[in-house]
């Protein structure tokens, strides 16, 4: 006899009385038992990831199963970290069952997929577990939030006059977003008759790497000339530099909030729920079908020849019209005001600078590897932890 089914005997009134009277109270003890020993998983589990760098927290909360309820003595949450191409490492969180529906999680994994689930415990039976609720997940968001940008970015303009002049470019999809534009050099005017360089970080609201590139960028160039390094001096004496960091804030705010899947349009994105097991996803891209537009397809160059102009629910969905995100706009009156000669755009797939696929004739380039090391060591040096 089992360890449970021993128990659930146990449980069962023994008396001297005649023995039909104990078969028929075994009888009917046997389905109380069965109904307290039997537990579903918990319903609605939501997560909510809060913090940065390494004082990541996660919020979590659930609803109790929605049958026998009562026969719940409390909780183990359990918890899966992983990333592409890492092992996943498995942990129990909870030494000892927890009473409420909720949960901070305050070893959050940075730069890793953090997927929990949550088992009830039975109140008569403490070692039966019942089955894992359905997972929920969130990305261990560890590099500077949109927020801490902008206020760095006023605070050096602030700083440094001279050289430096913060525009507010235009409005952002999302309430209260703004695109940001940090103009470098000493004639910081509109129109000036000097060269211009110019670039723009995150245009996909997930490859969060490109915005922190361009933020090290302004920090560097301002630091190298108050250092009076003779080519920073030069650069800025002679060419004006602009900067945007975060061309997609609202996108990059989806991160922020610790979405575990890849966000490249400009809404808030949404967090997983059923049938969606993270671990069963391979493609992330193709689960950003939520109402938006790819900024970075959205620009009046080929716009008719690019991402998936019929399908709004695409990942790469161009807008029903070139120009028509309010970030596009932003990014072309910033370009417009100095006519750059040079630009970059700062994506982040995977971690590394963008690399160089292969090239039309099916040649791949023969520095390929150069761009290989060159990505490792920004990943180390940009490293958020």
């Amino acid at each position: 006899m089992s360890v449970c089914a021993r128990k659930i005997a146990l449980a069962i009134p023994q008396s001297g009385e005649g023995k039909d009277m104990n078969q028929t109270r075994k009888r009917k003890a046997r389905p109380d038992a069965e109904r307290r020993i039997c537990l579903l998983p918990p319903q609605e589990l939501k997560v909510e990831l809060t913090g940065r760098g390494p004082k990541l927290t996660t919020e979590l909360r659930w609803k109790p199963p929605k049958k026998n309820a009562e026969a719940v003595g409390g909780y183990h949450v359990d918890r899966v970290t992983w990333w592409p191409g890492v092992a996943p490492v498995e942990r129990r969180l909870t030494e000892k069952p927890v009473r409420e529906c909720t949960f901070r999680d305050q070893t959050t994994v940075a730069d890793q997929i953090n997927e929990y689930r949550v088992r009830a415990v039975n109140r008569h039976f403490p070692e039966v577990l019942g089955p894992a609720s359905f997972p929920a997940a969130v990305y261990g968001f560890a590099f500077m939030r949109y927020a801490e940008m902008v206020e760095e970015l006023r605070a050096l303009a602030e700083a440094n006059p001279d050289i430096c002049r913060l525009v507010d470019a235009g409005p952002a999809s999302g309430q209260g977003l703004r695109v940001w534009c940090m103009v470098l050099g000493t004639d910081t005017s509109d129109y000036p008759d000097r060269p211009g360089v110019f670039y723009a970080g995150n245009p996909h609201g997930s490859e969060v790497e490109g915005g922190d590139a361009c933020m090290g960028v302004i920090r560097e160039l301002v630091r190298r000339y108050r250092a009076h390094e003779a080519a920073v001096v030069d650069l800025l004496e002679n060419v004006q530099v602009r900067i945007i960091p975060v061309h997609n804030p609202h996108g990059r705010q989806a991160s922020e909030r610790g979405a575990p899947l890849g966000v490249r349009k400009n809404h808030a994105g949404r967090p997983l729920s059923p049938p969606l097991d993270p671990l069963e996803i391979t493609d992330y891209w193709r689960w950003d079908n939520t109402p938006g537009t790819d900024p970075n397809r959205n620009f009046d160059a080929g716009w008719e020849d690019t991402g998936e102009p019929n399908d709004p629910s695409g990942c790469t969905y161009p807008g029903p019209r070139a120009a028509s995100a309010p970030e596009t706009r932003a990014v072309v009156r910033m370009a417009r005001a100095f006519r750059p000669q040079i630009s970059a755009n700062f994506h982040g797939p995977c971690g590394y600078p963008l690399l160089p696929g292969t090239w039309a004739d099916g040649r791949e380039p023969v520095d390929r590897e150069l761009h290989y090391e060159v990505g490792r060591e920004f990943a180390l040096l940009s490293a958020p932890l």
